[in-house]
């Protein structure tokens, strides 16, 4: 009995001044499914061995604390199928972040523009998100990879010219956005391997393309965007 109340006692003398965090050396913290969790404690700064935050389907999330741009170990970070609705501007200090993942983060808006201090960010996940502009500063992002927008549907308009500064780009996915233009710039893309413009119904015309392209078959369903072959008739 008295080692489990000696346990208790310690449990309650963890608090956001704990200074054991810093100890714990944690590398991935898996939250995946807390359905109830409604916040982050601040303190979540000072894991700052952290790799892996997965916040993957936490409903009840609706922001992150701006502590979390204190995670300077911080690789991935998960927050797919969750309540998020801001993203903190302090994810920039993030420098060793490669992948950022909030597909069907349905009431998600914006990102903030500091994300184009992330110049180890490989992969942006960003499907189903009701993101309305793409920032500037995402040219910034020079060794992203992948860039997924499927089925953003509320943005429109066009893509910032400053997505041909991207050397690093391979795959573009603009599947079913309401997008109207893509900029000139994006025959820059010389890593860029596969377009897809499939159900871009918005889609008025389309600019010279990389030579490097390779992956013809998703520029085929390009067919499917009824202004671009009026545009072109």
């Amino acid at each position: 009995m008295g080692e489990n109340q000696e346990s208790e006692e310690d449990r309650e003398g963890i608090t956001e001044n704990w200074e054991g965090w810093n100890s714990l050396k944690l590398k991935i913290l898996l939250l995946i499914y807390c359905y109830g969790l409604e916040r982050l404690h601040p303190s979540i700064g000072k894991l700052t061995s952290l790799v892996t935050l997965d916040l993957s389907y936490c409903r009840g999330l609706k922001e992150l604390p701006e502590e979390v741009g204190g995670l300077k170990d911080l690789e991935e970070l998960l927050l797919g199928y969750s309540g998020i609705t801001t993203i903190p501007s302090s994810i920039g200090s993030l420098r060793k972040l490669k992948t950022l993942s909030a597909e069907w983060c349905k009431s998600l808006r914006e990102i903030p523009s500091s994300i184009g201090d992330l110049q180890n960010l490989q992969y942006l996940n960003l499907r189903k998100t009701a993101i309305e502009k793409l920032p500037s500063a995402i040219g910034g992002l020079k060794n992203r990879q992948f860039l997924n927008l499927i089925k953003c549907n509320s943005l429109k308009g066009a893509i910032p010219s400053e997505i041909g500064d991207l050397p690093s780009l391979e795959i573009l996915n603009l599947f079913a956005t309401p997008i109207s233009d893509l900029p000139k710039s994006i025959r820059n893309l010389s890593s860029l391997q596969s377009l897809d413009l499939w159900k871009c119904k918005e889609l008025r015309s389309l600019p010279e393309l990389p030579s490097g392209l390779t992956r013809l078959w998703s520029l085929v369903r390009v067919l499917d965007c009824h202004n671009f072959l009026a545009s072109s008739a």
